[in-house]
């Protein structure tokens, strides 16, 4: 029984995040890349390949917090749980 409540509690610590990360893509127009980042079910939840590259201007980023200092100038639109979504280049609209 505690292995019933423990386990889907601990995917959800892991998982939530990336899954709410996804949600928030879909209704931002710019390219997504993943930097620095190991998750594909970041994919999964969007629907969509997600590439891993350098980031360019005008790109939304998937990355962790451990890896800002990487990436160029930037504005992050979304963080939890350790887990960033970042626009190169540009404004956070």
């Amino acid at each position: 029984m505690v292995i019933g409540l423990l386990l889907p509690r601990l995917a959800e610590l892991q998982q939530g995040p990336i899954k709410a990360a996804a949600q928030f893509t879909l209704t931002r127009p710019e390219p997504i890349v993943a930097w620095g980042i190991n998750a594909p079910s970041f994919s999964v939840y969007r629907n969509a390949v997600t590439p891993t590259h350098k980031p360019l201007a005008g790109e939304l980023v998937l990355t962790r917090r451990d890896k800002l200092s990487e990436l160029p100038p930037h504005n992050i639109v979304f963080t939890q749980g350790g887990v960033l979504l970042v626009k190169i280049g540009g404004r956070n609209d």
